[in-house]
């Protein structure tokens, strides 16, 4: 199987392997729905070429993954992509130059290279632009696929950490105290379930696609999946809207590189004893 097609088994597995708290991620899913979800995942297999829709299929419907990002993108790539190959570029020279230096003068006590790279164009609307012509793309592909579609399921991917939860709080006094109500909630990476604007855009889908799986595989605040009910999502939105936004913080990539050089007890050094 190819890397692209590892990056939808592992994020099919992490998936399988938390139903058992399927609960905690659920969303406006009902008892019925619950069952649906876990028999899906326990009895989809991928499809047999690998590059053709759906990624995995079960009797009666499908599962289909993608990978969104909150990296300005082009015609070449997401800008992290590209950055991130430049890191490791970079790394490697790196590594070699290290290498090359403690063949030529040992060092006993160990060095350590840091090769640091920070990424940049990093927004919310990024997000939105790459959620909704990833999720176009993969709706035209569902409408030329003759096989079972009664129960789809799209299965999203954000790999960047960029993006950060607020709480908005319109209208408050800031003179007054307010005990809790004004917590934020206490995981702070992105979250769908708190996006009015993607939920909306989303639910124009719910005659196409029962289920949306996102899963938030983010390094700084944590890895999250949520599970929704298309059909069902004017019931978050009663609760959400006008509550939350987003904004992209800082993040960078890096690759730390140790090297110490190791005497070898076989060498009896030459005839002056060095």
């Amino acid at each position: 199987m190819s890397e692209h097609g590892e990056i939808e088994k592992q994020c099919f597995e992490y998936i399988k392997s938390n139903l058992v708290s399927h609960n905690e991620f659920c969303y406006v899913c009902s008892v019925e729905d619950d069952e649906i979800i876990e028999n899906a995942f326990n009895t989809a297999f991928p499809n047999p070429i690998w590059n053709k829709f759906p990624d995995f299929m079960f009797n009666g419907g499908f599962i289909e993954h993608f990978e969104v990002t909150s990296s300005y993108s082009n015609r070449n790539g997401s800008k992290m992509e590209i950055e991130k190959a430049e890191l490791k570029k970079e790394a490697d020279q790196n590594d070699k130059a290290l290498e090359e230096e403690m063949n030529q003068t040992p060092c006993y006590e160990g060095k350590t290279i840091i090769t640091e790279k920070y990424h940049s164009k990093h927004t919310y609307d990024n997000f939105c632009s790459s959620f909704k012509k990833n999720w176009d793309n993969h709706i035209n592909k569902l409408f030329k696929y003759s096989g079972d579609t009664d129960i789809g399921i799209f299965m999203i991917q954000y790999n960047d950490s960029a993006l950060v939860l607020d709480n908005i709080y319109p209208d408050v006094k800031l003179d007054l105290f307010y005990g809790d109500l004004l917590e934020r909630d206490e995981y702070r990476g992105y979250r769908l379930t708190r996006d009015s604007d993607m939920l909306e855009y989303i639910y124009n889908y719910k005659e196409q696609i029962k289920f949306v799986v996102f899963f938030n595989n983010d390094r700084y605040h944590g890895k999250k999946c949520e599970i929704i009910c298309v059909e069902n999502i004017p019931e978050i939105l009663k609760i959400i809207k006008g509550r939350y936004s987003f904004h992209a913080g800082t993040i960078t990539s890096v690759r730390y590189t140790y090297g110490i050089s190791h005497k070898n007890p076989f060498y009896k050094g030459n005839e002056d004893n060095e």
